[in-house]
């Protein structure tokens, strides 16, 4: 019987990711674990993982020394991260962490973490490779068409997002924003796809899903749907740029009907579990990756609609 323990890190309120993973032991009779890690001791889903730690922050310099001692002691042989902040510091050092451990780590090279990290990089990458692209600029100038979008140029959800009408708004709203980013503003329906690869970047699975309700840039009710361009286009996408493992692709259709890329997060998203429910377990994908065992990929669930809602867990404050 095989022995796959997995680390989450950053694992915060993740429930179902950690659910999806233990599932996925279950089904495969693996005797691994699934380990959480978090800096917050009150973070819910490490209440949900069969192990856990309180790690240091990312930025400190003990942090690396944490992981590698975890992953030897537990014997870890994959580290999944869930945040834009981790894939970059794990794409840093994936090489010393898979040659002094036993762990495979789920991020890009890290030349391609930095591209998928930076929405301006993003933007040139894809005129660079013939992808079809949001317009964008880092500065106010005369190419800017109205109404237009403001956001940071870095980092997932858009907890400041502005929309400007005309460039005296633009010149006021930027000002609320470090490092911004304008893009056009695009009108139409906007897609998440989780597509998924091996360790190789051979793909194997994707399902995009409209995203129907967005709260501070994450989806909230989603639909899976099945559209050949969308699958076309990310295939194109995620073999020109070299993704590995979960990645979530968001993309616009226009009102016109054309495509447009948006970004890609290489990592699980927090609406990903839809994709999981419609029958494409990315989780399952990976320990049978890990364990050399045949992936049967089925067609997943058309129209399955996901509703979010946030749930209460109650702890013992004496233990």
């Amino acid at each position: 019987m095989t022995e796959t323990t997995v680390l989450i890190t950053s694992v915060s309120t993740k429930v179902l990711l950690v659910k999806e993973f233990k599932k996925a032991l279950a089904e495969e009779k693996d005797k691994g674990r699934v380990i959480g890690i978090d800096i917050d001791p009150l973070s819910a889903a490490l209440y949900f993982c069969d192990e856990y730690a309180i790690c240091p922050r990312l930025d400190s310099p003990d942090y690396l020394n944490f992981l590698e001692k975890l992953c030897i002691e537990k014997k870890v042989r994959l580290i999944v991260p869930t945040r834009d902040e981790d894939v970059l510091y794990l794409s840093k050092h994936k090489k010393y962490i898979e040659n002094r451990t036993m762990a495979k780590v789920m991020v890009p090279d890290i030349e391609v973490a930095k591209i998928c990290s930076d929405k301006f990089n993003f933007f040139r990458f894809l005129q660079e490779h013939d992808l079809p692209a949001i317009m964008s600029w880092t500065e106010i100038c005369d190419d800017i068409t109205y109404p237009c979008a403001i956001k940071s140029r870095s980092g997932a959800g858009a907890r400041k997002f502005y929309i400007a009408k005309d460039k005296e708004e633009l010149n006021k709203l930027i000002e609320n924003i470090e490092d911004p980013i304008i893009q056009e503003y695009i009108e139409g329906i906007e897609y998440s796809i989780d597509y998924f690869t091996d360790f190789e970047g051979n793909y194997i699975s994707q399902v995009p899903r409209v995203r129907m309700k967005v709260v501070s840039g994450e989806s909230k009710i989603g639909i899976t749907v099945n559209e050949q361009e969308i699958t076309d286009l990310c295939i194109s996408l995620a073999t020109k740029i070299k993704l590995i493992g979960h990645n979530v692709i968001q993309c616009f259709k226009t009102t016109s009907g054309s495509l447009k890329i948006i970004e890609v997060n290489p990592r699980f998203g927090g609406a990903s579990n839809l994709s999981f429910a419609a029958g494409r377990s990315t989780p399952l994908y990976l320990i049978k990756i890990l364990n050399k065992s045949n992936i049967k990929v089925k067609p997943f669930k058309e129209g399955l609609i996901m509703l979010r809602y946030s749930e209460d867990i109650f702890i013992d404050a004496h233990d």
